[in-house]
């Protein structure tokens, strides 16, 4: 503790530290929840998922390439300063896989998932170092966070291309079968020919109905072996037949009209027609002549 002390008071160079605070958020986002795709894309939302990936990358090695590479700053530069107790300087040409440990030393970056920020802190041994360190980690972390809604975007886009060829393809199918229904039908409207099969069924349903109260009322008044039972009986057993092919088969070509051919025949009960007597024609008399 006593060596410690004596490191910090007497040693230990000052360190400055700068915060900074930023929410990723995009466009990507509301397209994927209007259009209703985030269960296609994942579980968490975009902004979750973009704010772990700059989180991650902010401490990892391809940023420290990204910003020597775009920015053109070594960030080893503003730790190899004279200045700086000799255990946090380090080699002007130390590997970048070891300089990755220490900056995850020198940095300390988190996500709120709750309030949707992320809060980065960098550490120098300057003010303005770490003013120079923390605006360089935000470029490229701009850069990183503009191509992540851009696939996004991309990937929204296919999608909802994919749902549109589909919906495309599903369209083609019905306006083909609506073609060969009318051409089949000779009938321009399809909703008509399902009125006109829906009304004969139910006519005939009910002439059905009609014909077993008739039936059932003839035999309770004469005897089966009567003239009339034999044709209700034959009409009723063919109802039943006839409104099943109805429901089953659709109509061909033209359609009868309802009364003509859903009429019900009267009942007719046989007569004895009364014989008529030949006239008699009076006998005309022939005069002979002499």
């Amino acid at each position: 503790a006593a060596i410690a002390t004596f490191y910090y008071v007497f040693i230990a160079s000052p360190q400055y530290q700068v915060e900074t605070q930023f929410a990723v958020r995009g466009s990507s986002q509301s397209s994927v929840a209007t259009m209703g795709l985030g269960s296609l894309l994942g579980g968490t939302t975009t902004q979750t998922g973009d704010s772990y990936i700059v989180t991650s990358y902010v401490e990892s090695l391809q940023l420290i390439r990204d910003v020597q590479q775009e920015l053109g700053i070594d960030l080893r530069q503003f730790y190899t300063r004279d200045h700086i107790d000799w255990m946090y300087r380090i080699e002007p040409d130390m590997p970048l896989e070891k300089f990755t440990e220490y900056w995850r030393d020198m940095t300390d970056v988190s996500f709120n998932a709750t309030t949707g920020n992320t809060t980065l802190y960098i550490y120098g041994f300057t003010a303005e170092d770490s003013k120079a360190i923390a605006d360089a980690v935000l470029k490229v972390s701009e850069r990183l966070v503009n191509q992540l809604s851009e696939s996004n975007r991309q990937q929204v886009m296919q999608v909802a291309s994919k749902q549109v060829d589909r919906a495309e393809e599903r369209l083609r199918k019905v306006q083909a079968e609506i073609r060969k229904l009318r051409i089949e039908e000779k009938i321009t409207d399809p909703t008509t020919l399902v009125t006109l099969q829906t009304e004969m069924t139910r006519t005939l349903q009910a002439n059905l109905a009609t014909l077993e109260t008739r039936l059932s009322a003839l035999l309770k008044s004469v005897s089966t072996e009567a003239p009339q039972a034999p044709p209700t009986g034959s009409r009723r057993s063919a109802a039943p037949a006839m409104s099943a092919r109805r429901r089953s088969t659709p109509p061909r070509r033209r359609w009868p009209s309802t009364k003509q051919s859903l009429a019900i025949p009267a009942e007719r009960t046989p007569r004895t027609c009364p014989l008529r007597k030949r006239p008699t024609w009076p006998k005309s008399s022939t005069n002979s002549r002499n």
